[in-house]
């Protein structure tokens, strides 16, 4: 899936990039629009860490020549190893294949060093595993260690696998508009990727990339406005406050990159009690 491509996948593609300069081939990403799961156990199937589009840009970023997207279908689930190998050399006429350290091909599952040898004789494609990354005092880095982190609220952990600010981008939609009565209005997210991941509810300092392509400071909300809302079974929000911003962006796309988790989400006895909090979390988002 690369999904994320984090620094393990970046790794991987250095890997590849020394194979491609020594032989003079170019290189290709095949990656899958759907995670596998969603087709074979929708109820397992992960959120994502991003769009496709998103992934395709960072896998060329990373150092893909080229980027192939395939749909995971139950056709292409049924394709033994072999089959699934002979497709890529046959259409892309790819002769040489580096797969992760704990990948494995295939509806038989190959995934052994023997096995890549075996599968090689049959396909003429050369098949390498490549080397996991690991990085001290930090652990096994996986698109699941990120998720887990996001979940959990350390968007630092996250930050540090990925290699880059965590980002979601969305669609500007209206909201109850409470947040300009109190001088801090916020633009209510809805993320392109209906499938990913936010981080857990809290309070957060972000970069948010405007529609014209200029950088402003701001900070989010992610959760259930408790000081607003009586309800406990209010929907997740995802509110986002830009410093020094004056503007319509309803029905404008917004990106945002996640900087550090300010505090938790906290429920205040008054509207005055918020806003004076939310400009403490302000001064503290404008000093990183």
């Amino acid at each position: 899936m690369f999904d994320g491509v984090h620094l393990g996948h970046r790794h991987l593609w250095k890997q590849i990039g020394l194979m491609c300069a020594d032989s003079g081939a170019s290189s290709l990403a095949v990656t899958f629009r759907n995670h596998p799961l969603e087709l074979i156990a929708p109820q397992k199937a992960p959120l994502s860490l991003g769009p496709v589009d998103q992934r395709a840009a960072l896998l060329r970023q990373a150092g893909a020549d080229n980027v192939l997207i395939l749909d995971f279908t139950p056709e292409l689930r049924m394709l033994s190893a072999a089959e699934f190998v002979n497709l890529l050399a046959d259409k892309y006429a790819v002769t040489h294949m580096v797969v992760g350290f704990n990948n494995s091909i295939g509806s038989d599952r190959v995934s052994t060093p023997e096995a890549y040898a075996l599968l090689a004789q049959q396909t003429h494609v050369h098949i390498y595993p490549a080397e996991e990354l690991r990085i001290e005092g930090m652990e096994r880095i996986s698109s699941s260690a990120i998720r887990k982190a996001l979940a959990t609220g350390h968007i630092d952990t996250a930050n540090s696998m990925l290699g880059r600010n965590y980002s979601i981008s969305g669609v500007v939609s209206h909201g109850q508009q409470l947040g300009r009565t109190i001088g801090f209005p916020t633009a209510n997210i809805v993320p392109d990727d209906s499938r990913q991941a936010l981080p857990a509810p809290g309070v957060y300092a972000l970069d948010a990339i405007l529609p014209d392509g200029t950088s402003r400071r701001a900070m989010a909300n992610i959760g259930k406005r408790p000081t607003v809302e009586s309800s406990t079974d209010a929907p997740i929000t995802f509110e986002v406050n830009i410093f020094d911003f004056e503007g319509d962006l309803y029905g404008k796309n917004l990106n945002v990159h996640f900087l550090k988790r300010l505090r938790d989400e906290q429920r205040f006895d008054s509207l005055e009690a918020l806003r004076n909090r939310l400009e403490e979390d302000r001064h503290q988002a404008i000093s990183l």
